[in-house]
């Protein structure tokens, strides 16, 4: 009896404290993950031609291989359920997701490095008003307050980091609407990906026997429809074919490529698990 009770008690606690250890679990890996791939892409653009879409493209097709592996895997010791994914939403979360980071990469055409980075810290915030406004979700003053405060940190911790801003970036003064016209955008795309990444973790309640996807199947397909998107667009301004000439007559800006693609890959499968747990 009293092992039955020790047994429960044991049981209740790792219950207790399940969702807070992941939460640790995830978080560290996204953290050390988005850090060497901070310095790595920062070494990489300082000394490479390599355009900011065909790294995309090259990073997306690493993420898809990564989670196909990762499938397979899952599906040895689990079992597949029959009930079928909401792939119009899936591609929505994707063109949301390439058109937030899209938008704020062109950005910099017209806008200095500081200014986007500012912006974009700031994400936050879209994506609780759109969370309140497309799913009804309550937030108190105090989350705004913490979310304002948060986004404060973040901006100041960026502003600390910026070296250099670029004093004419290439004389495009007069067009300067057009970048922030851009951020706006791509800040708008934040906060709808964060509304549609909510959706996809609903239950199916209206019958159409469809199931929210676990956290593999949100990472391969986000990154397939991604990829769609992305290697039209790295055709049409020739990224795609100068990228792979670049790589191609350096071993190690190719190796560099390959390691930063991994990074972001586990990145993203910490980002997923902590979306769906």
């Amino acid at each position: 009896h009293d092992d039955t009770i020790a047994t429960n008690k044991t049981r209740s606690l790792m219950e207790q404290y399940q969702q807070p250890l992941r939460l640790v679990f995830c978080a560290s890996g996204i953290c050390f993950c988005y850090w060497f791939y901070g310095f790595l892409q920062e070494k990489i653009l300082a000394q490479s031609d390599l355009g900011a879409t065909f790294i995309l493209v090259l990073q997306t097709g690493v993420n898809i291989m990564i989670a196909l592996v990762w499938q397979r895997v899952e599906a040895s010791w689990s079992k597949t359920d029959e009930k079928r994914l909401n792939q119009p939403l899936l591609a929505a979360t994707s063109c949301t997701y390439v058109f937030a980071m899209t938008g704020s990469n062109e950005a910099l055409r017209y806008v200095s490095y500081p200014t986007a980075v500012l912006a974009k810290s700031c994400k936050l915030i879209p994506t609780m008003l759109f969370g309140r406004i497309f799913e009804q979700r309550k937030y108190t003053t105090q989350q705004w307050i913490s979310a304002m405060l948060i986004s404060i940190g973040i901006a100041i911790f960026n502003l600390t980091r910026i070296k250099e801003p670029p004093a004419s970036h290439h004389g495009v003064q007069d067009e300067y609407w057009k970048g922030m016209a851009l951020l706006a955008m791509s800040l708008t795309m934040d906060g709808f990906l964060g509304v549609t990444q909510g959706f996809l973790k609903r239950p199916d309640t209206r019958g159409n026997h469809e199931r929210p996807p676990t956290a593999v199947e949100t990472m391969l397909w986000i990154n397939v429809y991604a990829l769609l998107l992305l290697v039209p667009m790295a055709l049409a301004d020739s990224q795609l074919r100068e990228g792979f000439a670049i790589i191609a007559n350096d071993p190690d800006l190719m190796r560099a490529m390959m390691l930063l693609s991994v990074v972001v890959g586990f990145g993203q499968i910490f980002i997923f698990l902590t979306i769906t747990w």
